[in-house]
């Protein structure tokens, strides 16, 4: 019951039907790059044959994404777990939560 309201006044009061909400979103053009910054390059190497612990490098191969911010490589032979850095997404599978909301979300635009 409300406050304020007395038992006959909800008795007789009519529902209210709920009004049909349009909700448009405007795309925007990407912002544009901050003066001076240039993106980091890889170095100009042959990557065939590095390893990741040793060199710092690998070729890898991909295996499945976990959630948002982690993802499987097979590195070595061997599947590794690996979060990115920086990063941090809901998880699919908390151990407090369950799957937290938004996971699914972060996970297919990860995986895009």
């Amino acid at each position: 019951m409300l406050s304020g309201c007395k038992d006959k006044d909800v008795e007789n009061s009519t529902a209210l039907e709920p009004e049909a909400t349009e909700i448009t979103i405007e795309e925007t053009a990407a912002p544009e790059p901050t003066p001076g910054y240039e993106m980091p390059q890889l170095p100009d190497v042959d990557f065939e044959g590095m390893s990741f612990f040793e060199d710092g490098y690998e070729i890898v191969e991909y295996r499945s994404l976990s959630d948002g911010d982690t993802a499987t490589f097979v590195i070595g032979g061997m599947p590794m777990a690996c979060r990115f850095l920086a990063i941090d997404t809901p998880e699919m599978n908390s151990s407090t939560y369950g799957m937290e909301p938004w996971a699914m979300a972060a996970k297919e635009f990860t995986k895009e």
